[in-house]
């Protein structure tokens, strides 16, 4: 029993850059994402940190597979509430003034992580919607 969650959306008025730049730079993270020590580079090794107040309050851990500026970004995923190592990839495409971006993120595998996989859907959706909004506010570069 294995299961993915895909998720797909169009950033208006985002540039393909601006949204790369979301996904791969820490200090941006920490703004829409989590508190991360994130270093956009192929095979390095990263931490998330949950933010106060959430039910979860661990570290998600990663490794960076594929980092190809600006269209695509994958990594390893896991966590004590996870019994394998899940994988997530970002796929970036511009469409003039707006970007594409797809989220694939795969395996679940085994009853407890198929059941977690459907939490994961609603926390990609509220991800993706916040980074919506950091899109949309960001006016002046987050500094880095």
């Amino acid at each position: 029993m294995q299961r993915i969650v895909r998720k797909k959306r169009v950033y208006p008025g985002a540039d393909i850059e601006r949204v790369w730049e979301a996904l791969t730079i820490g200090k941006k993270l920490d703004n829409w994402f989590m508190e991360n020590n994130f270093e956009g580079k192929e095979n390095a090794q990263f931490e998330f940190f949950d933010k106060p107040g959430e039910k979860f309050k661990g570290v998600y851990n990663g490794e960076i597979i594929s980092f190809q500026t600006p269209i695509n970004l994958a990594y390893s995923w896991s966590h004590s509430k996870l019994k394998h190592t899940t994988y997530i990839w970002w796929k970036l495409e511009s469409k003039g003034d707006n970007t594409i971006l797809e989220l694939e993120h795969s395996g679940f595998k085994g009853f407890h992580d198929f059941i977690k996989s459907y939490s994961y859907s609603s926390f990609w959706n509220k991800k993706l919607r916040e980074l919506l909004i950091f899109l949309s506010k960001e006016r002046d570069p987050v500094e880095i």
